[in-house]
Formats: structure tokens, sequence, C-alpha cells
């Protein structure tokens, strides 16, 4: 997996999305965030034929009209604009894991999918031992399981006051993780795996709650309904969801699980960062200087973020919130070289 992604995006966007350089382009730039936005009080589950992922946050998304009600025919675009618009996520957060997914699969993240179609295990960002879905291996990774979230759940109950914290919600993961590995020995729960899961807690919490201090029902609401929690007093905060609450809501939720050493190792508790960085690709050539290897690494952060960027700028949003995680980036220090 390399992220010299971009120059095919463009060419394949262009082909397929002509109207991205015109009209639609200019009729999203002018999308703005509407705190009163009445779908998020019309709450719909999905239908016998719409299509629903592994992701509960796309789901809540779909189920409430941000995203296609049927959940088919979306693309990185439709994902950043309705992330945006309904629950108030950082366009370049959303490009994050839309930049993710592209360098798994650039067909369908460019040209248009069904929300089912996310659960193909070759996906960087679909991963063993959800906290409601089962392993690909042995059962149904897409749909939400109750007995599998109840691990986690009664982990949840444990928060202080009803109240759940990020250290919470790692703790309910690390018992969850346990819990699949006993049901499928051969669950894959490495590095990358544990970085889209800190980023996926990240997301969630932000959205809840930008303090990362959420009441439990509307974590109820949000994985059991799959449904925004405005009946119960949930308001959304515009841009609460960023790359920097992302990173380290993400990265204190992993202090929270006690066998983390076992499953991933410890260098993602060294910076928010590493989260980002696991994704790149390893550096196995080991014929290659030291000096070489660290510009090759630089590189792919580099051709990384321009992804991240670029699809901010093609949803029609300005890409200054991309500087704080080119900041980010620029004093990260692989673990290769500490």
């Amino acid at each position: 997996m390399k992220y010299q992604a971009l120059p095919v995006l463009l060419s394949v966007l262009s082909l397929v999305t002509p109207g991205l350089a015109s009209a639609e382009v200019r009729k999203r730039a002018s999308i703005v965030f509407d705190a009163n936005d009445p779908r998020r009080h019309e709450y719909q589950p999905p239908g016998p034929n719409d299509s629903r992922s592994p992701c509960p946050g796309l789901n809540v998304l779909a189920n409430h009209g941000f995203l296609p009600r049927n959940g088919r025919k979306v693309n990185i675009i439709d994902l950043i604009i309705g992330a945006f618009t309904g629950l108030g996520v950082d366009p370049g957060t959303s490009a994050i894991v839309g930049a993710i997914g592209y360098a798994s699969s650039h067909n369908i993240f460019s040209l248009g999918f069904d929300l089912e179609d996310l659960r193909n295990h070759l996906f960087l960002i679909e991963h063993d031992c959800s906290f409601s879905r089962n392993d690909a291996r042995i059962g149904n990774n897409n749909d939400f399981d109750p007995k599998l979230w109840e691990v986690a759940l009664n982990e949840l109950k444990k928060a202080k006051g009803g109240k759940v914290r990020p250290t919470d919600i790692g703790r309910a993961k690390g018992e969850r993780v346990q819990d699949a590995k006993r049901l499928n020995p051969r669950s894959a729960y490495g590095p990358r795996a544990v970085a889209f899961g800190g980023i996926e807690v990240g997301l969630v919490m932000s959205a809840l709650g930008p303090t990362g201090v959420i009441p439990l029902n509307w974590i109820r609401s949000f994985f059991e309904e799959e449904r925004m929690p405005t009946h119960l007093g949930w308001k959304p905060t515009p841009l609460g969801v960023n790359p920097a609450t992302v990173l380290i809501i993400g990265t204190l939720s992993l202090t929270g699980d006690k066998h983390l050493l076992a499953h991933a190792g410890r260098f993602l508790l060294d910076a928010p960062a590493d989260i980002i960085g696991s994704f790149l690709p390893k550096l196995t050539d080991a014929s290659k200087k030291k000096n070489e290897r660290r510009d090759l690494r630089k590189r792919e952060v580099s051709d990384f973020l321009s992804t991240v960027r670029y699809l901010v700028e093609e949803a029609g949003f300005n890409s200054t919130s991309v500087d704080s995680l080119d900041e980010l980036m620029a004093n990260w220090t692989p673990p290769e070289f500490r």
C-alpha cells in the first residue's frame, strides 16, 4: 500500500464525476452547518432493501437522511459532506478516513458504493474485534449483534455516574477484544486495527461531546439504534470533531485497554500521530540507508496528507483544518527511527 494515490484519484474523479469541477462544486461550497437541521429529529430505521454498513456512524447518517436513506451509490465526497452537516465532523477528519479507505480500494471509493460494501475484509477500515459486529471469518461482520455489544456495554455500565470517558470505552473495547479472540482464536487485532479503533472511538466521542465525557444513554442510542440522541438532549457541536480531538480522545481510550500490550505492542501509545502513521506501509527494505528510509517515510506522509487535502477541497470546503494535521505529522518521528 502506497499513498501515491492522488494522481489516480484526480483522474478517476474527473472522468466519472465531471460536475465536481463546475456547478456541483459551487453548490457544495455554499454548504453550512445548521444546528437546527430537522433531519436530526427524523430518525427512520432502514427498510428491508436498504443498505447499511459495519460502521454505526455511517448508518446513523443514513438513518437521518444525511446520506441516502437507502444507503446506495455513496462516494467519499458524500461522506465528508454528510458527516459535516449531520454530526459537525470537520471535513479534514472525514477525509482522513476516506484517504485510508481509498488506499485499500481506489475504484469503490472513487466511483461510489453501497454501504454494505464496506464489510469487505480487504479494506483497511474494516477490522476484527468490533464493539458490536462479528469477525468476518466466523459470522456476520455487517449487522449489529446485541450479544457481542453486551460485552462492551457491561463495562460501560461501570462508568462513574453514568458518564462515559475515553478510558471507560477503551476498557470496554479491551474486554470485547478478549471476547472476540475467545470466539475466534484467529481474530486479527494488530496495530492497524487498534489504530482505526482509536479513530472510531475519537470520532464517536467527539461527535457526542467534544469534552470526551458522554452520557451512557447517548452512546447506547448511537450504537444500538444507530440514532442521533437528539431525543435525549444531545446537540451537535460544529467542527467539534476535528483531527486533534479524534486523535487525542482515541489515544486516551487506548490507555484504558489493559490488554493492549498483548494485542499490539506499546508504540501506539507514544504519540497521537502514531495512529495515522500505523496506516503507512512498513519499511522492509533493509538495503536502504537510514536516511533514504526516513526520506521515503516523509514522502509517504506528504502523499497521504495531499490526498486528505484534495478530498476536503473537492467537497467544497477550505482545507485549513488539514494544516494542524500537517504540523502534527511534520513533527512525528516514526517508531522505527526512535
